[in-house]
């Protein structure tokens, strides 16, 4: 069941030791877990269960709106298989254009300053676009939140470094070069690389999302919801 996880402590009820004994008369006393923890389950309802043993086991259960991208079922498909398209013809453009030993721009410490920053930021556009192609048509708050703002955040920081490094490989023309029309040509490449993720950013930002209402029946138990 997607929207039920089984933990065994949340307030620090673990080896038997009652909620009461931690925190007092209610579990809303100000306690707090750390804001990652927060964002991971916002949106969830925890359950204090106690077992026949006496000790506590903690369920989670998904029970704020559902979200989900506004358009049809292809045109979702569409959507992920065009944003991770677009990222690996980016990384491929890239690494291929950087991997030339015949040209200058390759060799220049310069370039290689921010070309490094851009390998490294493409990894992490790479990894959140499988991560966002992998997202479920129904997502949870944390799911959406995550998915999203990692593809904007990692769009913009990628494509912005990119160009960066063809900038500075304009530039380095001006020293001199051996073979101007090649290294004019990796320039242009690596700025047109760079506009890609761009591109990547704007049908993200195009893109509406929408709530659904969540149905979820809770069992019995003391109730806690984390927002």
């Amino acid at each position: 069941m997607r929207n039920r996880q089984v933990g065994t402590d949340i307030y620090g009820v673990k080896n038997g030791w009652k909620l009461e004994q931690r925190l007092g008369d209610t579990a809303e006393t100000g306690f707090r877990h750390d804001d990652y923890y927060h964002k991971y389950f916002h949106g969830y309802t925890e359950l204090r269960i106690e077992k026949p043993n006496g000790k506590y086991k903690i369920e989670r259960y998904y029970t704020d709106n559902w979200y989900r991208q506004d358009c049809s079922d292809k045109k979702w498909i569409l959507q992920k298989i065009l944003q991770l398209g677009l990222t690996l013809i980016s990384a491929f453009g890239y690494f291929w254009l950087m991997s030339r030993p015949d040209l200058e721009g390759n060799t220049s410490h310069l370039v290689a300053i921010p070309g490094f920053v851009s390998v490294v930021l493409l990894i992490l556009l790479v990894a959140s676009s499988i991560a966002y192609a992998a997202t479920k048509r129904k997502m949870t708050w944390w799911e959406h939140y995550a998915s999203t703002t990692r593809m904007e955040r990692y769009t913009l920081l990628t494509g912005g470094m990119i160009v960066l490094t063809g900038v500075v490989d304009v530039l380095q023309l001006f020293s001199g070069v051996r073979h101007l029309g090649a290294e004019i040509g990796l320039a242009a490449g690596i700025l047109l690389v760079g506009c890609i993720p761009f591109l990547m950013y704007y049908l993200e930002k195009k893109m509406h999302y929408i709530t659904e209402k969540n149905d979820v029946e809770l069992p019995p138990g003391e109730k806690h919801l984390i927002s």
